[in-house]
């Protein structure tokens, strides 16, 4: 990430930013690009960082099938994602490189390279702790 100015980088956890009892609104303009040169998020993707944190594991697991139901190729490479995330959290990493695996299989297949890189980063830092 480039350093930016006009902005403090902030190195505290996500969770210290939101209070569950409060209502949050993110608003992206309609000129945000998903693709190059900015990559930003799709809204989606946002929630479903954001959810990541706070819904049980076994919800996202029920997200995930459905996705995978509803073929939405997109939502699963989000799931996994997310899933993985909070495996690495909770110290489980076999399981959450297999969740990052998946997520990066599906993203070649569909030709994602925004997702291939980031997914392939986490692969490989994950894999340095699991050796």
């Amino acid at each position: 990430m480039t350093e930016n100015p006009f902005f403090d980088t902030y190195n505290g956890r996500i969770e210290d930013l939101f209070i569950p009892e409060r209502k949050y609104t993110f608003l992206v303009g309609a000129g945000a690009s998903m693709d190059s040169p900015t990559n930003m998020p799709s809204a989606r993707e946002i929630v479903r960082s954001l959810l990541s944190f706070y819904v049980p594991n076994e919800e996202f697991e029920e997200i995930f099938e459905i996705d995978k139901q509803i073929g939405d190729p997109y939502g699963v490479i989000s799931d996994l994602n997310n899933i993985g995330r909070i495996y690495e959290t909770i110290g489980d990493f076999h399981e959450a490189l297999t969740r990052y695996e998946g997520a990066l299989q599906i993203s070649t297949q569909i030709g994602q390279n925004q997702y291939i890189e980031m997914i392939q980063k986490k692969i490989n830092k994950l894999e340095s702790k699991i050796n």
